[in-house]
């Protein structure tokens, strides 16, 4: 049996997913490889047909990506699964790299994220989602982490209830839950996966909002506090948290040697962290606006 599956969901990403598969079958031929296409031609899942041992699924239900994932893991034995994307190119030895910083530590490790695009939307989107996990040496502890390339034990997963599935941001979910139980979650700063993110300005700054408005739910479910939320607000709304953000931003792509072109991509970051914390004011005033709703309807009844 082998110790490693391999899971990656995909909806119209046939663009991606050859030279996706190309990379982890190179890097990992011995895994357990399985692809989860839930689009109405399931194109992907015929690239991946085209990989001999590759596991192809074809949902004819629409699936949102932790949905996708949690069904690929059930599909699959081995005792670490690694969770990723079917835009995510491992540089060499990158996920032995992963592997051995598991084995040394337990729990799950999050592999660092490089832009496989140079053009200044694909920098720019890379440094506004993915600051906090850029490549960087040695191993250190998070708190959340992206699954781009998250490897986890598949008890642990269990544990945890596998990837909530109802939103975009169960990844993050699923690394509190992982904290909350006590099971430890790194960074490995030299596993990197690169990421061909092949978007748009107009759709960065939506999917930032929308992000921004479902992050908002989150919060109020982790920190329910009135206190909280006021300061959420206030500090939002005074301009401190977009700023700071940037700024960590910038610090970070400064960090991994790209000076210059966090310069260059500075008013494309800020406005992709603005768009966020927008997305985030959305989401608090809509929670606010239900709660005086039910408020009004209890009185009334």
């Amino acid at each position: 049996m082998s110790a490693l599956a391999i899971v990656i969901p995909a909806y119209r990403s046939e663009r991606t997913v050859a030279l996706c598969l190309e990379r982890f079958r190179d890097e990992a031929p011995d895994a357990q490889i399985v692809v989860v296409d839930s689009a109405p031609d399931g194109a992907s899942a015929a690239v991946a047909r085209r990989f001999p041992g590759v596991q192809a699924i074809h949902s004819r239900e629409r699936l949102l990506p932790h949905a996708a994932r949690n069904l690929g893991a059930r599909a699959t034995t081995a005792p670490l699964v690694l969770f990723t994307d079917p835009d995510i190119y491992p540089k060499r030895g990158s996920v032995a790299t992963l592997l051995e910083a598991q084995h040394a530590l337990g729990g799950a490790v999050v592999a660092a994220v490089a832009s496989y695009g140079r053009s200044t939307i694909d920098l720019a989107a890379h440094t506004a989602k993915f600051g906090l996990w850029l490549p960087r040496p040695g191993v250190e502890a998070i708190d959340s982490g992206p699954s781009s390339g998250s490897l986890v034990r598949r008890n642990d997963w269990a544990v945890v209830g596998g990837i909530p599935e109802d939103g975009m941001l169960g990844d993050t979910l699923f690394c509190w839950a992982l904290v909350d139980a006590g099971i430890p979650l790194h960074l490995a700063g030299e596993a990197i996966f690169e990421h061909d993110h092949g978007t748009t300005y107009r759709d960065l700054v939506r999917e930032r909002f929308l992000r921004g408005r479902e992050f908002a739910t989150l919060r109020r479910r982790r920190w329910p506090g009135s206190r909280q939320r006021a300061q959420d607000v206030a500090t939002t709304v005074s301009l401190f948290r977009p700023v700071r953000v940037t700024a960590r931003s910038m610090a970070a792509a400064q960090r991994d040697a790209r000076p210059a072109e966090a310069l260059l991509t500075l008013p494309v970051v800020a406005s992709a962290h603005f768009a966020w914390f927008a997305g985030e004011l959305a989401g608090l005033g809509a929670a606010t606006r239900r709660r005086v709703g039910d408020r009004r309807r209890a009185r009334s009844r």
